[in-house]
């Protein structure tokens, strides 16, 4: 599933948010075409995402 991948680097504590940039991801271009809503509500479909900031 792209939400998991697109969440890796926000897990391993890489981004401060799970919308910010990494170097080696894409998550820029799918604001960009999509935008943040679109993929808040891909990360929602990830069981308990929001805890791992926690």
């Amino acid at each position: 599933m792209i939400g998991y991948t697109l969440l890796n680097p926000w897990r391993e504590g890489l981004v401060a948010n799970p919308l910010l940039p990494y170097p080696f991801s894409n998550i820029t271009e799918w604001r960009e075409r999509d935008g943040d809503e679109f993929l808040l509500d891909l990360f929602a479909q990830i069981r308990d995402w929001r805890e791992f900031g926690e």
